[in-house]
């Protein structure tokens, strides 16, 4: 019963392009924008799109995590983007902080980066481990 139920929640998580599971625990979420010529931009908890415009020879996105998931993918446009850093986060997913040396990990922060884009469409893109099931963040870079 407890398998049908996480993989329900799953099956609805990636039916609906939804970032939560059951219990209110995130998957996944975008959590800001940079580039070389916006601003950083904090990404909230439902926005589709950046308020601001973004490009100028670089963009970085910055994504969190708080769940078991294997074939990340990040892209803009279509376009793969470089994962250039990964950090350990602690606590809960709306009170995560980066973890002191030797606390438990709750989940990752993952910067992704890309050249020459003006922005476009985001997609950070992962599957659940013995699931099967894929769950995704999506954003508008303007």
């Amino acid at each position: 019963m407890k398998s049908f139920l996480i993989a329900a929640a799953a099956l609805t998580c990636s039916l609906a392009g939804s970032e939560s599971l059951a219990g209110g625990l995130r998957t996944m979420s975008i959590v800001e924008v940079r580039s070389a010529t916006g601003p950083i931009e904090a990404i909230g908890r439902d926005a589709r799109s950046t308020r601001h415009d973004h490009g100028g020879g670089w963009i970085q996105v910055t994504t969190d995590e708080f769940t078991a998931l294997d074939n990340r993918r990040a892209t803009l446009n279509g376009v793969p983007m470089r994962e250039v850093r990964t950090d350990p986060l602690c606590g809960p997913p709306r009170e995560a902080r980066p973890c002191p040396q030797g606390a438990s990990r709750t989940g990752n922060r993952r910067v992704w980066q890309i050249q020459d884009v003006e922005g476009g469409n985001f997609e950070y893109s992962a599957r659940m481990p013995g699931l099967g099931w894929n769950v995704a963040a999506r954003l508008t870079i303007r």
